[in-house]
């Protein structure tokens, strides 16, 4: 699956694209195709753009974030264990929205519900981590969010 887009307030002539193992940029006229990141293991990627130019982006059970150019990447969470799973769902004003299994605390311990998942929240540089939901032992999983002013 491969997905693309533009970056919101660019003037169109970079196209920002993923494929399962990398994140890629190429001129609108098809020229000087670049990968900029690599993961190790293929996922389907999403990935949008926030206002400051960063690519924001998951990958290797991750959430992350880039500079347009590839440069300054860095995990904004960092989960080891192979049974934690993150996704990012959305971001606003200055805040990212995703859903995980991962431990309320916060560790990299999975939570012991199958099929449960939280929605946290946290700042564009991956600070201030929290649930804003706090299922514990009843089978929730958090799928869609609608968040008001969204940015897509």
């Amino acid at each position: 699956m491969i997905h693309a887009g533009s970056p919101e307030g660019h003037d169109g002539s970079k196209i920002y694209f993923s494929d399962t193992l990398n994140l890629c940029v190429i001129d609108s006229d098809g020229s000087n195709p670049t990968k900029l990141f690599g993961l190790t293991t293929p996922t389907n990627k999403y990935f949008v753009v926030h206002v400051n130019s960063k690519l924001l982006f998951y990958g290797d059970r991750n959430l992350w974030s880039m500079n347009l150019d590839g440069s300054n990447v860095t995990p904004l969470t960092n989960y080891t264990n192979t049974n934690v799973s993150v996704y990012f769902n959305k971001f606003i004003d200055s805040k990212i929205f995703y859903t995980s299994n991962g431990a309320l605390d916060g560790s990299d311990n999975k939570l012991t519900t199958n099929g449960l998942s939280n929605l946290w929240s946290m700042n564009l540089d991956g600070s201030d981590k929290k649930p804003v939901t706090k299922f514990d032992s009843v089978n929730y999983t958090v799928q869609n969010i609608v968040l008001p002013n969204e940015t897509d």
